[in-house]
């Protein structure tokens, strides 16, 4: 459920290429092939009430002729949408010509407001150990405010606490 987390993902599924937002290239193998890595990363829905959860599910796809290794996988969490069900951090040895992995996780929307996901960052080594990073399109989501939610409790206390510390520091020049 944290963010710091490096699993194997055993998940993989053949021949699925989802929908492409960007590629990494890499700098190219001795034969001059390069690794050709398709990555997406999609929120599910992308509209939900504060206290509610969304699944995002990031895809990684091996479009290349050969495989790529060492793949690191980071999806820096944002504090207003905290991971409660899987890891957004992943590494994966290998992977395959066309192959997948497809990598879910679950987020709570802790506050209302518009918010536009960090980047994932994927790095990989193609067949000769040059290392190359590949980042997706970002996805947005809407966490919509309750029409029956309570007033914000910590602004309350904390405008509680800022009126006691300006009593206290009156009463200092009594």
């Amino acid at each position: 459920m944290s963010c710091g987390l490096f699993p194997v993902i055993p998940e993989t599924v053949s021949g699925i290429p989802g929908n492409p937002v960007s590629g990494g290239s890499g700098s190219g193998t001795k034969d001059g092939s390069s690794p050709k890595i398709i990555i997406t990363k999609e929120i599910s829905p992308v509209s939900i009430k504060q206290g509610k959860e969304a699944k995002i599910t990031v895809t990684v796809y091996n479009h290349g002729a050969l495989p790529v290794n060492d793949v690191e996988i980071l999806d820096t969490c944002l504090p207003e949408l905290p991971v409660v069900w899987g890891n957004s951090r992943y590494t994966i040895p290998s992977l395959s010509p066309d192959d997948t992995r497809i990598l879910t996780y679950t987020v709570r929307a802790e506050k209302a407001g518009i918010y536009r996901l960090n980047k994932t960052t994927v790095m990989y080594a193609d067949v000769d150990g040059n290392y190359s990073m590949s980042y997706p399109d970002s996805a947005k989501i809407t966490v919509i405010r309750s029409l029956l939610a309570e007033p914000d409790e910590e602004k309350s206390e904390d405008i509680l606490v800022s009126f006691m510390k300006f009593i206290d520091g009156l009463k200092s020049f009594s």
